[in-house]
C-alpha cells in the first residue's frame, strides 16, 4: 500500500500537465455545484431584510423543487467526468503499461490510478468551491437579476451549499472512479504498450446499410420535431420526442460520416490536395466512433440556448407581471418567478458548458492518440504550417458538426420556446431573440474552439511551441 501510495503521489506531481484537464473539469463541476447548492443563501444575502423575511418560506418551498433538479445538474458532470477519464487513461498509457511490465497487477496498477484520481479530485473540490466563492459575485448577480433584487457586492460563504456540492461531487467522483478502472480494464497491455502509435479505424459499412440509417434517422427527426410544433404535445409528449429526437440525430451523424467520406474520396481534386486525406479518415473514423457523444453535445447544446432564451423570456413577463401585484405579495411573487428563472438559467448555462467541456475534451483525447501520427507525417516532409493547419482543419470540423445539428434542433426549438413564452406567460410573439441568442453562443463557442486547439496544438505538435 505504502508503495502504490508513492507511486500515485510521484505520478501526479510528474504528470501535473496531463492531470490539468482532468483537475479543470473537476474543480468546473465542483465550482457549478457549489454555486447551485448555496443558491438561497447567495439570494438572503442580496434580498432586503423585508424582501427576505416574507419571502423566506418560499424560497424554502421552492428548494424542495430546486434540489431533485441539482441531480440531474450530477448527472450531466458525470457524463464530463467519464470524458476527462478516458483523456486520462490514453494520456497515460505507456505509463500504465511500464507498471505492469515491472511486476505491477492490473488492480494494483488501478489502485494506483485511483490513488491518483482522488489525490487531483480532492484537489479540484477545494479549488472549484474556493472558485464559487471567489466569483459568487458574478452569480449573484444573475440571482438579483432573476430575482428583481439589487446588486452589491457580496461574497457568499453558504456551509449547506458545500455540505450538498460535497455530496453531488462525491457522486459524481464515483462514477468517475469506476469508468476509469473501467477503461483500463478493457485495455489489453499489448494496446497500452502500442498506445500513441495506433490510429482509430474507420468501420465499413455498406451503402444500404447507411441509407436505412439515414432514412431511420430522418422519419425520427421528422416525427420529434412534428412534437414539438405543439405545446400541448410536447409537454405530454416531451420523453418520446426526446428519445426519436437523439435516435435520428445518431443515426443521421453516424451515416453522415461515411457519406462525406465518400463524396470526399470521390473528388479526387478536392482529396489529394495538402493533407485532406488524413484528415478525412480521422474525422470519419471518429465520427463514427463518437456519434453518441456528439449526439449528447448537440442536445445539451440546443436545450441550453433554448433555456437561456426562455429565461430571457420570462423574466420580461415577470417585469411586466410584478409591476401589477400587490405590495404584501410582492416578495412571494418575486420568490416564485425568481426561482423559476435561476432554475432555467443556471441549466442553460450548465448545458452550454458542459457540452463545449465534452467536446473540448473529446479533441484532446483524440490529439493525444494522434501525436506519433503527425510525428510521422512531420517526418515524411509536412511542414510545421500544413500541420497546424491540418489539426485546425481537424478540430474546426469535430466542432462544425454539432453546430449544425444545434443549428437545426433550435430552430424547432425556438418554435416551441416562442410559443410557451406566448400561451404561458403572456408574452407577444417575437418577444425573445432567440437568433441573436444563439449566435451569441456560438462567438463564444468558436472562441472554445480556439482555446481548443491551442491545447491541442500542444498535445500534438509541442515543437512548434
Amino acid at each position: 500500500m505504502n508503495l502504490e501510495r508513492r507511486l500515485a503521489a510521484s505520478s501526479v506531481r510528474r504528470s501535473l500537465r496531463d492531470y490539468s484537464v482532468y483537475f479543470a473539469t473537476l474543480a468546473f463541476c465542483a465550482c457549478l455545484l457549489y454555486t447551485y447548492a448555496s443558491c438561497s443563501d447567495t439570494i438572503t444575502a442580496l434580498g432586503s431584510e423585508a424582501a427576505v423575511a416574507s419571502g423566506s418560506d418560499t424560497l424554502n418551498r421552492a428548494t424542495a423543487f430546486i434540489a431533485p433538479l441539482g441531480f440531474f445538474s450530477v448527472v450531466v458532470f458525470c457524463l464530463l467526468a467519464r470524458y476527462a477519464n478516458r483523456f486520462l487513461v490514453r494520456r497515460r498509457k505507456n505509463e500504465l503499461a511500464t507498471l505492469m511490465l515491472v511486476g505491477l497487477s492490473r488492480g494494483a496498477v488501478a489502485r494506483v490510478l485511483l490513488r491518483e484520481c482522488g489525490m487531483v479530485a480532492l484537489m479540484a473540490l477545494a479549488a472549484g468551491m474556493g472558485v464559487g466563492v471567489l466569483l459568487s459575485p458574478a452569480f449573484g448577480a444573475l440571482a438579483a437579476w432573476a430575482f428583481a433584487l439589487p446588486w452589491r457586492l457580496t461574497f457568499v460563504v453558504s456551509l449547506p451549499g458545500i455540505a450538498l456540492a460535497v455530496t453531488g461531487f462525491f457522486l459524481v467522483m464515483l462514477v468517475s472512479a469506476i469508468g476509469a478502472v473501467r477503461e483500463l480494464g478493457r485495455t489489453s497491455l499489448a494496446d497500452l504498450m502500442r498506445a500513441g502509435r495506433e490510429s482509430e479505424a474507420s468501420v465499413v459499412r455498406p451503402r444500404s446499410a447507411v441509407i436505412h440509417d439515414i432514412v431511420v434517422g430522418l422519419v425520427c427527426l421528422g416525427l420529434g420535431y412534428a412534437i414539438c410544433l405543439s405545446v400541448e404535445a410536447f409537454v405530454i409528449l416531451m420523453v418520446p420526442m426526446i428519445v426519436l429526437v437523439c435516435a435520428g440525430s445518431y443515426l443521421v451523424l453516424r451515416s453522415l460520416a461515411t457519406v462525406v467520406g465518400d463524396a470526399l474520396r470521390a473528388s479526387r481534386v478536392v482529396y489529394l490536395r495538402d493533407l485532406t486525406c488524413f484528415v478525412s479518415r480521422q474525422l470519419e473514423a471518429h465520427v463514427s466512433a463518437s456519434c453518441s457523444a456528439l449526439t449528447c453535445v448537440a442536445a445539451l447544446l440546443a436545450v441550453g440556448v433554448c433555456a437561456l432564451g426562455m429565461a430571457i423570456g420570462i423574466r420580461n413577463a415577470a417585469t411586466v407581471e410584478l409591476a401589477s401585484v400587490p405590495t404584501e405579495d410582492y416578495a412571494e411573487e418575486v420568490a416564485y418567478l425568481g426561482s423559476f428563472v435561476y432554475i432555467i438559467l443556471f441549466f442553460g448555462i450548465t448545458f452550454l458548458v458542459a457540452g463545449v467541456a465534452v467536446l473540448a475534451l473529446q479533441q484532446l483525447s483524440e490529439a493525444s492518440d494522434n501525436r506519433e501520427g503527425y510525428a510521422e507525417l512531420a517526418r515524411l516532409g509536412a511542414g510545421e504550417g500544413l500541420l497546424s493547419r491540418t489539426l485546425f482543419s481537424q478540430v474546426a470540423a469535430y466542432f462544425l458538426v454539432p453546430s449544425v445539428v444545434v443549428v437545426v434542433h433550435d430552430a424547432v426549438g425556438f418554435v416551441v420556446a416562442d410559443a410557451i413564452l406566448t400561451q404561458v406567460f403572456q408574452l407577444p410573439e417575437g418577444s425573445v431573440s432567440f437568433p441573436a441568442v444563439l449566435a451569441s453562443v456560438l462567438v463564444v463557442f468558436a472562441a472554445y474552439l480556439a482555446l481548443t486547439y491551442a491545447a491541442c496544438r500542444r498535445v500534438v505538435l509541442p515543437r512548434a511551441e
